[in-house]
């Protein structure tokens, strides 16, 4: 009998759900290594796709795109940061539209 990770049973059942794309700002110490590092990780990890870019002013701009739930997942872990030690808060939530053939979560302008 073939064995299936939790990630697989939980892709299977998101990739069902419809696409989500929100254009997310973060305030705060955003111009950490340690934002950066845990912003990407995180949607690596959730399959989403989209970008984040440098911080100017105190502000991170990224956008995700993926399964309704793994997105709000997404936010969710995000702004639960206290653990992280770094100290930021989401300053702008955005709807957008999907698109398509976006392939991987990236790093812009570092």
């Amino acid at each position: 009998m073939k064995k299936t990770s939790p990630m697989t049973a939980v892709s299977k059942k998101a990739a069902q759900e419809p696409t989500r794309r929100v254009h997310l700002s973060y305030a705060g110490q955003v111009n950490s290594g340690q934002f950066v590092y845990t912003a990407t990780q995180e949607a690596e990890k959730l399959g989403l796709t989209g970008w984040i870019s440098r911080a100017y002013h105190g502000i991170a701009d990224l956008v995700v795109q993926g399964p309704a739930s793994q997105v709000s997942r997404y936010e969710k872990t995000m702004t639960d940061n206290e653990a992280s030690g770094v100290l930021y808060n989401l300053a702008d939530l955005e709807e957008l539209k999907p698109v398509k053939n976006e392939k991987s979560f990236a790093r812009q302008d570092f």
